[in-house]
């Protein structure tokens, strides 16, 4: 139960982090960084929802978005098809962690 409590946690750090980075550039954000952070927040609330609901899509949408850009790196796109084969919601939080922390450092290295 505790290792839940703190990977749920992880997950919130990592998500107010992004949200953070993403308020924080210019008041226009751009395209491509839109492109992937509408997808990733909506796996994001399945996934605090305990759902898988969309995920697939989203993640598939996301991995398409950052693969059509060379902001992104390749293991941004390799991340997203991780997280689209999830098959529970457990393995699906598993792999959202390391697409979050690599978005992270994408959107702290274009600010």
């Amino acid at each position: 139960m505790l290792n839940k409590i703190l990977a749920f946690a992880s997950l919130i750090i990592l998500f107010a982090t992004v949200t953070a980075l993403v308020r924080a550039t210019d008041s226009g954000v751009s395209v491509p960084i839109q492109s992937v952070m509408t997808p990733y927040l909506q796996i994001h609330d399945a996934l605090a929802k305990d759902s898988l609901d969309g995920v697939t899509a989203a993640a598939t949408a996301l991995g398409k978005a950052a693969q059509s850009d060379k902001m992104f790196p390749g293991e941004l796109g390799q991340e997203a098809q991780t997280l689209a084969q999830a098959k529970d919601i457990s393995s699906a939080r598993a792999a959202f962690k390391p697409l979050s922390e690599t978005l992270i450092n994408v959107l702290g290295d274009s600010h």
